[in-house]
């Protein structure tokens, strides 16, 4: 899998508001195998715990039931912290036209405009190959087209938002009246993926396009070590850019937009972590897996900030 852009183990918010969310619900209390990475925060002048899980945002139904330590974790905590409050996209009218008036290209320029003819060409026509194509949509900018084909790679990896561990655990948690608090906003998500360089945009479609079966495969890999635990290799995916045939100024584009996506937003969720301890609450945290791993993921820079870190094991 070439890895330009860190997205495939984020995927774009907006890839729920394309599809249903039909998460299933969890009554059964047997394991399925699944052991993701996931972390017990706590400090010494507080009662108060945080349960941080690396999430991956697509999945299918073999992971469920979720293993009982996650889910013991859960029921514990008195409220569920995601990213954002993905559920809520699929009913509310306005928040999907907000969205909409982001994604869109300003004075009649399309998406042929910003990507130039042949590869243009090159992605309608797998798109239309996914019966994921309307004509309607060459009015948006190029991120809406990066999460079509987000969509398309994970339907073909076999895998589904609707079984996401995000989403799975919100309609849990309305279902139990859990309160949830929301780190980011949907602005903040869809601002910083319509924000990118042009050039960068070209090179994520291109790659999405010339290297799609790779892709698929890689998204795979991606999933079976996000269910394996496999924290070493996941950072090493994740940390390592193809930088075969890109000049030097696109490996620091890349590089730039990757710390935008990523490390920056790290720091945040840090300031969200250390907010909920400092306020005694319970919190039971689900994030993409990316942004708790690394040397400058959550669980080092909260270590760093004096908490103790525990990984749990299964």
């Amino acid at each position: 899998m070439k890895k330009i852009f860190k997205v495939s183990i984020i995927l774009f918010v907006l890839i729920f508001t394309l599809t249903g969310c039909k998460s299933k619900t969890q009554e059964e209390t047997n394991n399925t195998g699944a052991t993701p990475i996931f972390y017990k925060i706590t400090k010494e002048d507080t009662d108060a715990t945080v349960y941080l899980l690396g999430s991956i945002h697509v999945a299918d139904e073999s992971i469920y039931p979720l293993n009982n330590k996650i889910m013991n974790a859960y029921n514990s905590s008195d409220y569920l912290a995601v990213e954002l409050d993905i559920d809520k996209i699929s009913s509310n009218y306005l928040l999907q036209m907000e969205i909409t008036n982001i994604l869109l290209n300003e004075d009649g320029r399309k998406i042929k405009d910003d990507l130039g003819e042949d590869l243009y060409n090159q992605m309608i026509e797998l798109l239309k190959g996914k019966a994921s194509y309307m004509s309607a949509f060459d009015i948006y900018k190029p991120a809406f087209f990066e999460s079509l084909l987000e969509n398309a790679i994970a339907e073909d990896a076999k895998l589904n938002p609707d079984y996401g561990i995000d989403l799975h655990f919100l309609k849990l948690a309305k279902e139990e009246n859990k309160e949830i608090l929301e780190i980011e906003t949907i602005e903040l998500q869809c601002n910083l993926l319509v924000s990118k360089p042009i050039e960068l945009d070209r090179l994520i479609i291109s790659d999405y396009v010339i290297n799609y079966d790779k892709n698929v495969s890689g998204m795979k890999k991606m999933y079976s070590m996000w269910k394996q635990g496999n924290k070493s290799e996941f950072e090493k995916q994740i940390n390592t850019i193809d930088k075969e045939g890109l000049k030097d100024d696109e490996i620091e584009m890349v590089e730039t937009y990757n710390k935008r996506l990523i490390t920056d937003r790290n720091y945040c969720m840090v300031d969200s972590l250390q907010q909920y301890l400092s306020e005694n609450k319970n919190v039971f945290c689900v994030v993409g897996l990316g942004h708790v791993i690394g040397d400058e993921g959550i669980a080092k820079l909260m270590e760093k900030n004096g908490y103790k870190i525990e990984r749990i094991e299964y």
